[in-house]
């Protein structure tokens, strides 16, 4: 692996650690660690101290420099959810039973808002849903999801380009 594409991966889990921490406490180098948990529930903390739990969970698992396979599971199977991955593609996403893969490259963080858009209209007033939870869950993990964009957007925006000098 060359020197360059270990700087740039580091700099994507660095980014990842500093906005989400540690999924596993044991583990002491940022270099080390290829998973972290992504979903708001980690970040927002209950009476007690501890994290709320949530239906939906989102890992986001660094393949490299410019790679993240963003897992979610607990997902709504029917309606808009369903509606976006089939829209995509599955070269982008896949869906299983409740759960979603998700192959994150350089600029297409993007569409993290659109699918974000698809759990906000899943618990829409006068929509109807199976889960109860999702009242709460589907909200959460779009805002998780459009937090993770504005991340991915930090370490992979376009590089300004050189400015030309006049001679």
């Amino acid at each position: 692996m060359n020197k360059l594409f270990e700087d740039e991966e580091f700099n994507l889990k660095e980014t990842l650690f500093k906005a989400y921490g540690w999924i596993d406490k044991r583990v002491t180098k940022i270099e080390k660690m290829d998973r972290f948990r992504v979903d708001e529930c980690e970040i927002k903390k209950g009476a007690n101290g501890q994290p709320l739990s949530s239906v939906i969970t989102m890992y986001a698992n660094v393949k490299g420099a410019s790679e993240i396979e963003l897992f979610i599971s607990g997902v709504p199977r029917e309606g808009p959810v369903k509606e976006w991955v089939e829209k995509v593609g599955p070269t982008f996403a896949k869906m299983g039973m409740g759960t979603i893969t998700i192959t994150l490259k350089p600029g297409d963080q993007a569409k993290l808002d659109d699918l974000a858009e698809a759990f906000f209209e899943t618990v829409a007033p006068g929509r109807r849903y199976d889960t109860p939870s999702f009242k709460h869950s589907c909200p959460e993990t779009a805002s998780g999801l459009q937090g993770l964009e504005k991340v991915l957007d930090g370490i992979w925006r376009p590089k300004p380009k050189a400015a030309k000098k006049k001679k």
